[in-house]
């Protein structure tokens, strides 16, 4: 070391020193660099790889079933026909006897029904004229009453009404087809003779008048249930 420096001198050798030290650090840095810039892409690479790409579940989507309406059938009960009666079965209705009472809830009327149309009838209820005949035999049946009592609700009777009249052998119900006024004096005030059973409810026109008067509110009414009177 000492002859070194004796023939190239300290400088220089220090010179020498420094340039050795410093390739080597050349060196070495180039090395490092370049293990650095593998490994970089090396993990550039690793990042890099193709993202995979998750594809969801399909849903199945159920099949839509269609469900059949249901059609309810309206079910009409026909009440069955009432048994015929003979009215042997519950006696002879003479005049002068109770056999029926009246009613129609919608206008109030709600009256007992006799054989016969004298005085004496008319004050306890509502008379049936003896020439007509009974619910059940299919023909006319004529009942009357004072205006100022018994049938003076028969002014707010309506078309359609029903009217019930309620016998010792059946009940029977009647619809009204019909109202008018009549002139008794006339020869067809009064019409006897129909094709099919009627209930005809008359008083006297008008409602208010307490004295005599010629004329008669009429309600005809048809025959729409009961049993039917034989021989």
């Amino acid at each position: 070391m000492k002859e070194l420096f004796r023939k190239f001198g300290s400088k220089k050798i220090i010179c020498i020193l420094c340039s050795s030290l410093f390739l080597l650090a050349l060196i070495l840095f180039l090395f490092f660099k370049s293990e650095f810039i593998s490994k970089a892409e090396a993990s550039t690479e690793e990042t890099t790889t193709e993202e995979t790409t998750t594809v969801p579940e399909t849903t199945t989507i159920p099949e839509t079933t269609t469900i059949p309406e249901t059609t309810t059938e309206e079910t009409t009960t026909i009440p069955p026909e009432p048994l015929p009666v003979t009215l042997e079965e519950y006696g002879s209705i003479s005049e002068g006897s109770l056999y029926g009472k009246l009613t129609c809830p919608s206008i109030g009327l709600d009256c007992y029904v006799y054989m016969g149309d004298s005085n004496s009838i008319l004050r306890k209820g509502a008379g049936q004229i003896p020439a007509t005949y009974l619910p059940g035999q299919g023909e006319l049946i004529m009942v009357g009453a004072h205006n100022n009592s018994y049938f003076n609700c028969l002014q707010n009777i309506q078309g359609n009404e029903i009217i019930t009249l309620q016998t010792s052998y059946g009940v029977y119900q009647y619809q009204v087809v019909s109202t008018e006024v009549v002139d008794v004096t006339g020869m067809n005030a009064y019409d006897f003779f129909t094709d099919h059973e009627q209930l005809l409810l008359y008083t006297c026109y008008p409602f208010d008048m307490l004295s005599h008067t010629d004329y008669r509110f009429m309600v005809h009414a048809d025959y729409i249930s009961g049993p039917s009177m034989v021989e």
